[in-house]
Formats: C-alpha cells, structure tokens, sequence
C-alpha cells in the first residue's frame, strides 16, 4: 500500500485499486479492519490475513464473518498468530467449535448460535459495526469516507489506505 491518508473520517478521497480502511471506534481498544474495494473483484479479508496480523503485530486479532441472509456466522481469535477459539456455522448445517479458553459443548452453542457469539465478541470488549455497502466503489471516484449514522465524535481514528 503505497497511499495513507491518516484520519479519513468524513473527508473526500480518491478511491484507488485495493483499498483498506482501518478505524477505531471512540472509547473501544480494538481496531476494525475494513476492506470495500479491490480492483478486479471483491477479495474479503481472510482468518489468515487475520492470523498474520496477529503474528506480525504480536497481539491480538479477531476475525469475523457473518451474513444474515446466508444464516453464518464466523469467529477466530488469535493471539500473538495462534488461534485461541474458533466458530464456524451454518444454520441447518453445521457447528464446529474449537477452544484453547474454555470448554463448551456444541448443543449449548446450537440454541442460540449469534447470541453466543456477540457474548464472546462482548467478553472480548469488541464491537462490530453493522456495514452495508450501499453503492459499488469504482477507481477513480471522490468519496467522503463515513459510516452512515456514526457521528465524526464517535470515531477514534480513521485511516485510508490503498495501493496506486
């Protein structure tokens, strides 16, 4: 990423191939990392690009997926690279757990599935922000970087990063 443009939030940017947004909400000690465009097609962070950063950084990582529509849900923590704790779901297919912290069976996990999990991501002291991409991004555009209904007080910091 050769572009950084440090405290995005609410400022017109170029939108360039490969972008990454990184950000922190206001009184939250983790960052989120969001990626909206790639040039040729959506590439999604990964649970390993989530397992690299924890190594690299030495600290931890959490990576999550969820789709509402699909009935998933996605979780693994890392720390300093090693995943700690692990779920993965599918409604009405399967519920695999996986956890160095604590023991929980898997039909404990089944009666509630997001319950549990926004109860391990609030025990971590994480939020995740509900984000809809609304329009596709495409290079060359002029943006102003926001997350609709998220005041300029409620974020910490918000960086732009992209390759040129």
């Amino acid at each position: 990423m050769n572009i950084w443009i440090r405290n995005a939030y609410n400022c017109e940017i170029d939108i360039h191939d490969e972008s990454t947004v990184v950000f922190q909400l206001r009184g939250h000690p983790w960052s989120l990392i969001y990626k909206p465009y790639s040039s040729s097609m959506k590439i999604d962070l990964t649970e390993e690009d989530a397992r690299n950063i924890s190594e690299f950084l030495g600290t931890y990582v959490i990576y999550y997926a969820g789709s509402d529509t699909c009935g998933t849900l996605e979780y693994q923590l890392y720390s300093n690279g090693i995943c700690l704790e692990k779920l993965s779901f599918e409604e009405k297919f399967k519920c695999e757990f996986q956890s160095q912290i604590r023991q929980i069976e898997i039909r404990n996990i089944r009666k509630n599935t997001y319950t549990f999990t926004m109860n391990f991501i609030r025990d971590q002291e994480a939020y995740i922000p509900c984000i809809v991409e609304v329009e596709s991004l495409k290079t060359g555009q002029r943006k102003t970087l926001h997350i609709e209904d998220l005041m300029p007080n409620e974020v910490e910091r918000m960086d732009y990063l992209a390759q040129q």
